[in-house]
């Protein structure tokens, strides 16, 4: 009776221990698969970005950009800049090129002849356009309050000598992203850095979150209007599992 205990007992550790290797060699697959589908991922994503990024800091020392900010913008000035705007825009296939002055308004716009043109429109409660006015290259990502349209947005501060008159800004449309992924097996997310998913190739996980945002967070956002009209609730998360490697294996409902 005892041996044929003890030898259940073996059978039941090595059928275990055999099931566990399987598991273990079918997670390492799947890593090894994932990490190279990610740097794909990533390497795309950059590459759309980067594309972008220098465009604020090359407008910036416009002549045209600078006159309009130092003095006392007239009809006949701030129509030529929309229509160069625009033509910048269409150029680089950005999403919206428009100029800001030291208060938040925009004073033109490449969307100037749209239904929902921002030209007018203050936008200083931005984290992007608070970052320009420090001096510094502003980033973000956020749903557009006019548009409605996501978007990463670049901005650069407009000086005359060592005074900041302003910033100028490229927003770009992350939609193209995400039409590129589409269609893929795996699916793919991109979160904000409060865990918000902001890019993905699951339409119904848009703006969900990882895990419960805390009351902080949720109030930067809407001081910051980043996601106007979402809910932001979070994903059902059934388990999570931490690897030594640093990696996280998330079972979602």
């Amino acid at each position: 009776m005892i041996a044929a205990a003890l030898l259940t007992l073996l059978y039941l550790l090595v059928a275990w221990q055999t099931t566990e290797r399987a598991r273990e060699a079918g997670i390492a697959s799947l890593l090894d698969n994932g990490r190279s589908q990610l740097n794909l991922f990533v390497t795309h994503l950059r590459g759309q970005l980067e594309k972008y990024e220098y465009l604020p800091e090359l407008l910036s020392i416009n002549k045209r950009l600078i006159e309009l900010l130092d003095g006392p913008p007239d009809s006949a000035s701030v129509a030529t800049l929309n229509r160069f705007l625009e033509e910048v825009n269409l150029i680089s296939d950005a999403s919206d090129t428009y100029l800001m002055d030291r208060d938040g308004m925009t004073v033109a716009a490449s969307n100037w002849a749209s239904e929902s043109p921002f030209v007018g429109r203050n936008f200083s409660y931005r984290p992007y356009f608070q970052d320009a006015m420090r001096g510094r290259q502003g980033r973000y990502f956020a749903l557009g309050t006019t548009s409605k349209r996501r978007g990463y947005y670049f901005a650069y501060p407009v000086r005359q000598a060592e005074k900041i008159l302003g910033a100028v800004v490229v927003k770009v449309d992350m939609r193209d992203v995400e039409i590129h992924w589409g269609g893929r097996l795996e699916d793919v997310i991109v979160v904000d850095p409060d865990g918000v998913i902001f890019v993905t190739t699951r339409p119904e996980w848009r703006y969900r979150t990882l895990s419960p945002l805390t009351e902080e967070a949720r109030d930067q956002i809407i001081a910051n209007r980043r996601y106007p009209e979402t809910e932001l609730t979070s994903l059902s998360l059934l388990s999570t599992e931490s690897r030594d490697d640093g990696s996280r294996i998330l079972e979602l409902g």
